[in-house]
């Protein structure tokens, strides 16, 4: 009997899976993960400590010079492409993103181990697919731990046994930021929508797609008035 799952978290490595899970409609909100370039092993070690110094402004730079919105913590090697604002102070960021990622921890943790997840993991480095395919044991102890599952996503063939469920994407869409290729979007992805369909709640993944929609519809009805206004302080429009 296949297993249906409350809940379908990303648990790495990129925002382009946060992208095809909300598009769809298997993210139900946005966690911790969602929109960072992460890697699974670091990952699992912020999860079981707790995220320990994630957003310590000693361990924070900004490595990559033609994109100065990306915050690295440099003690995890966990980048922030989408989280920081070039044009507000660093330091007032700080204060307000330590909030905001706070509460996405506890609400992974409490995700998590209310058991029924599914975490999903996009590979994008040959030599990372080496190293998840030779960590079975790691990955079965820390699914025992917390009562979930893994699908990985890699983006080279799997040339060795591997008792999780995974699929690979052709190549044929990539683009490199911030240092290293990434398929996206992700094609064929018929599959693995099909498969996160039959493991999924059909009535949630209709609400979720219906919560996107109208956030988008929110956003675009926000720019518009955002517009209007910046037309009429320079007197464009009356």
């Amino acid at each position: 009997m296949t297993k249906i799952y409350e809940n379908i978290l990303l648990f790495g490595c990129m925002c382009s899976t946060a992208i095809f899970l909300r598009k769809n409609g298997f993210r139900s909100f946005s966690s911790i993960f969602d929109w960072v370039d992460s890697d699974l092993f670091i990952n699992i070690e912020l999860v079981e400590n707790g995220f320990k110094d994630l957003l310590r402004k000693e361990d924070l730079s900004q490595p990559f010079g033609n994109f100065p919105n990306v915050i690295t913590n440099t003690k995890y090697n966990f980048s922030f492409p989408h989280w920081f604002d070039i044009k507000k102070t660093f330091e007032g960021q700080i204060v307000q993103l330590s909030s905001e990622v706070q509460h996405k921890i506890e609400r992974f943790y409490s995700t998590l181990r209310n058991g029924s997840c599914l975490l999903v993991y996009y590979s994008r480095f040959k030599e990372d697919q080496e190293r998840i395919l030779d960590s079975s044991e790691l990955i079965d102890s820390f699914c025992r731990k917390y009562g979930c599952d893994f699908l990985f996503i890699f983006n080279f063939e799997v040339r060795k046994p591997f008792k999780y469920p995974f699929f690979v994407i052709e190549q044929n869409n990539v683009h490199n930021p911030y240092g290293g290729p990434v398929s996206f979007p992700f094609e064929p992805e018929e599959q693995i929508v099909s498969y996160l369909n039959e493991r999924f709640s059909a009535e949630q993944k209709a609400h979720n797609l219906a919560h996107s929609k109208s956030k988008k519809r929110k956003y675009l009805f926000g720019r518009i008035i955002n517009k209007l206004h910046s037309l009429r302080k320079n007197k464009l429009f009356v």
